[in-house]
């Protein structure tokens, strides 16, 4: 565990009282010279004597005041600054350095050893000029106590570096006061430059030969100073107590200019090590040793041979490699605290303890006898075998070196992700770790238990029967029970034992944030089937267990029951009724709000479960039958029926479960005890749950929330048939663990048609729609979209819809469609707000409103059939008053509404179709409005009237009519986007050649199209679209035997290709002066090359865009009846034929164009 560094001070290393020796006075004189210079300075400025806050350091230590060596002091702030903190401290060491500066050294009226004291008191060792050692560092360094090798302090890091570790050995020898040795080395930012998060590199070895230097020169100048003194020496034979080793993290440091540092300054210690013990009597406090595994820094410290005799706290030391830690615990007899900075597995903690000897006599109390702190032991991430093994060998190397009964802390740290295997469903294991608590630790002291979630564990699946395998254990100390209830607290489970007077105190922690959810699992094995009542549990167990974090609002716990993987119960086996869940406390259940059973085998884990008392919000029954359902549900009383109901994937009942008299009570208990009556979410996925939930849906009158997965049809007639029950919320999906699924239309070419049973659904407020939308090759996604909102939009109690879509691809598709269908207004266009399509009751009446937004008002048809539809009275007076008739008009074109007659609502939708007609901009498409299947036919008769057809029409330039596509391989929409792009103000569009009606030959093209000019051609292979757009006329060589095979001119062309639906891809942004080749009409090219080129040049081979029709075959095709089309679209890449690709197509068509410029 971290421990504070503690400062000594020589009253520590003379607890005694005894003399203190001359030369240890010395490191006090700098203090006390301080403050008399300070009371001096004070005078000369007629302040008079110190102030009482300016007197307070004085304290006696020894035979002598001494201020202590503090944090603030001049070698360990490395600015020269030795002031406690304090204004008044601040304003004293000022005016004591403004006075040297002003007078000199000579100005101080102090004798010459105090005038020492004070130059080394305001002088770091880091500010002493080369050479180095000086007859001046001599005399000043016995002064200093702390020495602080910072590389963070720039002028340090200048100085350390530059330093060999010889230089820092003479120098060590010097400092015979050396009290405390602090090392900050540097170490980059957590996640820097080409690290993952959570990782950084620390250059250990920086300067590492200069803290060894310092160390083994202090002792030897300490040895000499003591034999300089002679027998009579009061000075004691070390004075170094703290060594410290910490971390600075540069934020500018990077990975490879760590591991420079690490290797190359002044990280090699003195050349040979020495040959006898380096003796550090006095040393009690190591922290943060740590060794790297690279030969630079390996070892260095062990090899040195130091020995540590008074080694009391060693902590946050580096296991990596224990052996090198052999020094520092080899000979000690007074270790108290042993901690890692990192948790340490026990068979690291035995390796460290195997260097010492343990007590060979019955009377030695052993090296470890005063041990009191061990942490923190890594019970995680091992193999069971292993971890068991070294637990054992822990607790024999701790009882043989003297630590029996006698630790204040045992610390340990788990995962969540493992603790439930390793030690809670483990006997041998449990029993080993209690026992190492028996017999270490102190009945005062205490045992802690820090739980850790690994990255990739987010407390999900934990096995339940891991956590209540300790009903079947045998034995254990009395320490068990605590034990066992600190691990399951890490699961949020507790028990209440009884803790005994000799058992120690045992806590656990969790280090991170506790989750919100805990999600457990109960596996249901073959064992268990074979052996479903393996007898009951020890009595004194039973109701005990209880979910701990119930109490705690937002901590939500759900339990899943499911087959063990690789198991296959057999159709007629016994639900099995495990005896461990005996332990479950029914008060302590109060947290499990949902339960999941995922297989019918399951069954008797659930019962036992809701016998207990569970009170759950969330019920999920999946992969059983439908009576199998009604069985449970059947035993559940009353008040604990769930609020929240999802039936997943059942099936026909099997097995020896067959519907008989228990199944039909089941159901009779259900509906006659109106169990069902607080049911208020209701989910249903595959043919069997829809058909069960439409007949309990008719004993559910609370019911709000229905969601139904499938297909169209049997969420349709669920909907129907399960009563006329107002829905507040209906969602057309199912959320499984693995994603979502999207509801299939039953007519892919129409959409979703629920709204054609409007008059048979109940009431739905609020419709949420998971839509699978067809692949473009097969509908158009846009209008798939727009016709399925306008089908539910039908059922007229909806005031909102939400269609959440597969792709966002899928949006820009409804927005088009939605500007074909309603033209570009923006209000109509600003339905689209997120990745998912949301309508408002505002944006529903606004879109009713867009469908009559053109209607003629005065079409003499629609006020026809206004007359005819109405009463006898209403209608006399339409023919009567005008103003009625205004009224009346006003009334119904505000809004489409499914309840307007359906004549009506016909003829309006037409008027407003051939409005759009005519308001259109050229070179546009309309779509024809949505007809649910109560207007097909009058619509379709009304559309006739006005001259329409019911398909995309086109709007081209000039006075003419809307047409729909002539072509039967592109849409309307792809049409206009290929004359669009040509530049030219189309005003109408002649098929001149049709493949499939006047022939596939290249002959009877050329027969057709004659000199025509301004061609555009369409070919098609399944779904598949290639074309051409050529602005001039076939010139193709004359067919006599004297004239060339081809002919090749250069004209305006446009390349392009599309996908079903999908808007076309071009070549280049515009028309473009390519070269177009043509063969003789009787000619038949040999090789590749196609009778008709667009796009490609003959002289240059290497053009990557070219389009070929009326190519040979080189592929057996001639069979089937067709063109071989060959197509290059790869930019930068060579004529090679493997680059080029080849297609049979089935269709062909050319058109003609015409422009306004024709007709000029």
């Amino acid at each position: 565990m971290d421990k504070a560094i503690r400062k000594p001070t020589l009253s520590q290393a003379s607890d005694d009282r005894a003399a203190v020796s001359p030369i240890e006075k010395r490191a006090s004189f700098g203090q006390i010279a301080l403050l008399k210079v300070r009371e001096v300075v004070y005078r000369c400025e007629g302040q008079g004597t110190l102030p009482p806050q300016m007197r307070r350091s004085n304290r006696k230590i020894g035979n002598a005041p001494i201020r202590r060596a503090a944090r603030g002091s001049s070698s360990s702030k490395g600015d020269g600054n030795i002031a406690s903190g304090c204004p008044a401290d601040n304003e004293a060491t000022a005016a004591v350095f403004r006075a040297i500066r002003l007078q000199g050294w000579s100005g101080l009226r102090l004798p010459r050893e105090l005038q020492v004291g004070v130059y080394a008191f305001v002088n770091p060792v880091w500010c002493l000029k080369p050479p180095l050692p000086s007859p001046l560092s001599g005399a000043v360094l016995q002064y200093h106590t702390e020495v602080v090798i910072d590389y963070s302090n720039r002028r340090q890091r200048t100085f350390w570096e530059s330093m060999a570790p010889q230089t820092a050995y003479e120098l060590g020898k010097q400092m015979i006061n050396l009290r405390c040795l602090i090392h900050r080395f540097p170490e980059t930012p957590d996640g820097a430059q080409g690290l993952r998060a959570g990782q950084y590199v620390p250059a250990y070895g920086w300067c590492l030969g200069i803290v060894i230097g310092l160390v083994e020169g202090h002792v030897k100048g300490r040895q000499a100073a003591r034999e300089e003194e002679g027998s009579a020496t009061t000075m004691k034979e070390g004075s170094l107590q703290s060594l410290v080793f910490q971390g600075v993290v540069i934020s500018t440091l990077g990975r490879q200019e760590a591991a420079r540092l690490h290797r190359i300054i002044n990280s090699a210690a003195l050349a040979a090590a020495p040959s006898r013990f380096v003796d550090l009597p006095a040393l009690t406090d190591v922290i943060g040793v740590i060794h790297s595994g690279d030969p630079y820094t390996q070892s260095v410290i062990k090899e040195r041979n130091w020995a540590m005799t008074a080694l009391q706290c060693l902590s946050r030391v580096n296991t990596d490699n224990v052996a090198n830690l052999w020094p520092f615990v080899m000979v000690t007899r007074s270790l108290v605290e042993l901690s890692a900075m990192h948790p340490m597995a026990p068979s690291q903690l035995v390796t460290l303890l195997g260097c010492i000897l343990p007590g060979m006599e019955p009377e030695s109390t052993g090296h470890l006898a005063y041990l009191r702190v061990i942490g923190s032991i890594k019970l995680y991430g091992i193999e069971s075998a292993d971890l068991r093994n070294g637990i054992r060998d822990m607790q024999k190397s701790l009882v043989e070196r003297g630590c029996s009964k006698s630790l204040d802390l045992l610390a340990f740290r788990v995962d969540r992700s493992d603790a439930h295997s390793l030690l809670l469903n483990d006997y041998e294991t449990f029993k080993a770790l209690t026992s190492l608590v028996d017999a270490t630790c102190s009945p005062s002291g205490r045992v802690v238990f820090e739980a850790c979630i690994s990255a990739d564990d987010d407390v999900r699946d934990i096995p339940l029967a891991h956590l209540l395998a300790y009903t079947s254990f045998g034995k254990v100390p009395s320490c068990g029970l605590p034990i066992l209830s600190a691990l399951l607290t890490c699961y949020d489970l507790r028990i209440w034992p009884e803790i005994p007077p000799d058992c120690p105190s045992v806590q656990s922690y969790i280090d991170t944030t506790s989750p919100s959810t805990y999600s457990y699992v109960w596996t249901v094995t073959e064992d268990q089937v074979a052996r479903p009542q393996n007898g009951p549990i020890d009595l004194s167990l039973m109701d005990e267990l209880m979910f701990d974090r119930h109490e705690i609002d937002g901590v939500v716990c759900s339990i899943s029951i499911e087959c063990a993987e690789g198991f296959a119960p057999p159709a007629d086996a016994i639900p099995p009724e495990p005896p461990e869940l005996e332990a479950l406390s029914p008060s302590g259940l109060e947290g499990v709000k949902a339960l999941i059973v995922k297989h019918r085998i399951g069954l008797g884990v659930a019962k036992t479960i809701l016998s207990k008392g569970a009170h759950l919000e969330s019920l999920e029954l999946m992969e059983m039958g439908m009576m199998d359902v009604l069985a449970l549900l059947g035993g559940i009383p009353l008040l604990q029926m769930p609020q929240k109901l999802k039936l997943d994937s059942l099936r026909a009942q099997d097995g020896q479960i067959q519907e008989g008299p228990t199944q039909l009570d089941s159901a009779y208990e259900l509906i006659v005890n109106k169990k069902l009556h607080g049911v208020k979410e209701l989910t249903a996925k595959g043919d069997f749950a829809l058909r069960l939930a439409a007949t309990l849906r008719h004993h559910m009158p609370s019911l709000g929330t229905l969601t139904m997965s499938g297909g169209e049809t049997e969420m349709r007639q669920l909907l129907v048939d399960g009563g006329r029950g107002a829905i507040a919320q209906l969602s057309l999906r199912f959320v499984h663990e693995g994603g979502r699924e999207f509801i299939r239309a039953a007519d892919e070419s129409e959409g979703i048609t629920l709204g054609d049973w409007s008059d048979q659904l109940p009431h739905i407020n609020s419709l949420l729609m998971y839509l699978d939308v067809p692949p473009a090759d097969v509908v158009d996604p846009g209008a798939f979209i727009l016709s399925s909102i306008w089908s539910v939009l039908e059922i007229e109690s909806i005031s909102e819809l939400t269609v959440v879509l597969r792709q966002r691809s899928h949006l820009d598709e409804l927005k088009a469609a939605l500007k074909r269908r309603f033209g570009p207004d923006r209000q109509e266009r600003g339905l689209v707000t997120t990745s998912s399509l949301i309508l408002s009751f505002e944006d529903i009446k606004k879109l009713n409103k867009a469908a009559f937004a053109y209607s003629l008002r005065a079409d003499i048809g629609f006020l026809e059939a206004l007359i005819k539809t109405g009463d006898p009275h209403q209608s006399l007076t339409m023919i009567t008053s005008l103003a009625a008739t205004v009224k009346r008009l006003s009334s119904i074109f505000e809004y489409y509404l499914p309840s307007h007659d359906a004549n009506i609502a016909a003829v309006a939708l037409a008027s407003d179709f051939a409005g759009r007609m005519c308001a259109a901009t050229p070179m546009s498409v309309v779509d024809p409005p949505y007809a649910p299947r109560r207007l097909k036919a009058p619509l379709m008769a009304a559309m006739e009237r006005h001259g329409l057809a019911m398909e995309p029409m086109m709007r081209l330039h000039g006075d003419g009519p809307g047409i729909p596509s002539p072509s039967v391989i592109a849409s309307a929409a792809q049409l206009v986007a290929v004359l669009r792009k040509t530049g030219k103000d189309i005003t109408g569009i002649q098929l001149l050649y049709k493949a499939s009606v006047h022939g596939f030959a290249y002959t009877d093209m050329l027969s057709r199209v004659g000199d025509a000019s301004g061609l555009l051609f369409l070919t098609r292979m399944n779904a598949f679209i290639h074309g051409c757009f050529i602005n001039a006329d076939l010139r193709p060589p004359p067919s006599v035997s004297s004239s060339a095979a081809f002919k090749q001119y250069p004209a305006e062309v446009l390349i392009f290709k599309a996908s079903g639906h999908s808007q076309p891809t071009f070549q280049t942004s515009s028309v473009t002066s390519k070269w177009v080749t043509l063969s003789r009409a009787d000619n038949h090219p040999h090789g590749v090359e196609a009778k008709l080129t667009v796009g490609k040049d003959a002289s240059d081979p290497c053009i990557p865009e070219w389009l070929g029709l009326w190519a040979p075959d080189t592929l057996g095709w001639s069979a089937s009846e067709g063109c071989v089309v060959r197509v290059s679209w790869e930019r930068g890449v060579g004529d090679g034929e493997e680059d080029i690709n080849a297609i049979l197509a089935d269709e062909i068509e050319v058109f003609l164009y015409n422009d306004l410029l024709q007709g000029v």
